[in-house]
């Protein structure tokens, strides 16, 4: 295990994980917490620090992932993830609104409002209620559109972005007598009017690793795998194929390549009064001494992979992180602030 002198303003983490073929690699992750005051962004007196394991809002295979652990090998891209609840910007009970995010390149403008449903109403047929008023919209994939609808052969079917969202119907196999959920937030420009439309899932927090966007980058895991590691070792690796890209929890919309590197425009409005925010996302970088192995002397720079604007607390979390291969018999190294905006 690497061990880390951290001398950053960040909490700071090391652990050891495998990647394809099972070789192993050492981790260290950098976080801040900042928090929005005033439409600006300041360094958190009160961070919630490392998040050590993933959390859901229900059964895990039932529900949407409500903030995953922070201990993934490595991200290819930064992620972009925006949880909590969107206030209406009035503080009083309104049935519907829109809101923006903007982080450098990757962003998005919703439809926001309260519950809604299909209902069947002769003889215009199937037709969406008014939204209810609310004070408040929770962010969560169970509120966007997606779920589950059965086919023609009473098989049920899985929107591929969102299996556990509303709005996804057959409406040839539709109750008349009974009403049907709507999704409470879409894309802004979407057009939802019928219950056969299909508008795009609008990116919220971390998806789950077994939803589709996500599953296809995890490698082939058949016989031909399984005999590979059969006998040599209690647990099989992960297969050649493994695509870290994985490791991205992020809505794919929401998800930047290269990695963002500090300075780039963040926008938030019409999440809250208190929460709207026109700044760039902090300038700082990081760097690790390695104190020996073959390596020693040697800075590594860190990457920021994942960006989390976490409305329930009012903060943002930004976490860097730097994957090095445990074959480099490095077992110290010296995390330092390489620049920090004054």
């Amino acid at each position: 295990m690497l061990e880390v002198k951290n001398l950053t303003l960040g909490d700071a983490f090391s652990f050891e994980k495998e990647g394809a073929l099972g070789e192993l690699f050492s981790v260290v992750v950098v976080k801040y917490s900042y928090d929005i005051k005033e439409g600006e962004l300041r360094l958190s007196n009160n961070p919630p620090g490392i998040t050590l394991a993933d959390r859901y809002f229900g059964e895990p295979e039932k529900s949407s992932l409500e903030i995953e652990g922070d201990l993934v090998l490595q991200k290819p891209g930064t992620d972009l993830w925006l949880t909590g609840k969107a206030k209406a910007p009035s503080n009083k009970p309104e049935r519907g609104w829109t809101a923006e995010i903007q982080v450098g390149p990757i962003g998005a403008v919703y439809a926001l409002c309260g519950p809604r449903y299909w209902e069947f109403q002769d003889p215009k047929g199937w037709t969406l209620t008014q939204p209810e008023e609310v004070t408040s919209v929770e962010l969560r994939y169970e509120n966007a559109f997606g779920g589950l609808r059965q086919t023609a052969a009473a098989e049920l079917e899985a929107w591929p972005s969102n299996p556990v969202g509303k709005g996804y119907l057959n409406v040839g196999g539709l109750n008349r007598k009974e009403r049907y959920g709507a999704p409470s937030i879409l894309f802004a420009d979407d057009v939802y009017t019928k219950p056969e439309h299909l508008p795009r899932t609008a990116p919220l927090g971390p998806i789950n690793r077994w939803w589709k966007e996500r599953y296809k980058f995890a490698g082939t895991y058949d016989k031909a795998w399984e005999d590979t590691w059969k006998g040599k070792r209690p647990f099989p690796c992960l297969p050649a194929d493994f695509n870290t890209r994985f490791c991205n929890a992020a809505h794919p919309t929401f998800v930047a390549t290269p990695h963002l590197k500090g300075g780039e425009p963040m926008v938030l409005s019409g999440f809250g009064s208190d929460l709207n925010l026109k700044t760039h996302v902090p300038t700082v970088a990081h760097e690790a001494l390695i104190r020996d192995g073959s390596r020693a002397g040697e800075l590594s720079p860190f990457l920021l992979d994942t960006v989390h604007v976490d409305l329930t607390n009012s903060q943002v979390h930004f976490v860097w992180r730097l994957t090095l291969p445990a074959s480099l018999d490095a077992s110290s190294a010296l995390v330092r602030l390489a620049d920090l905006e004054k």
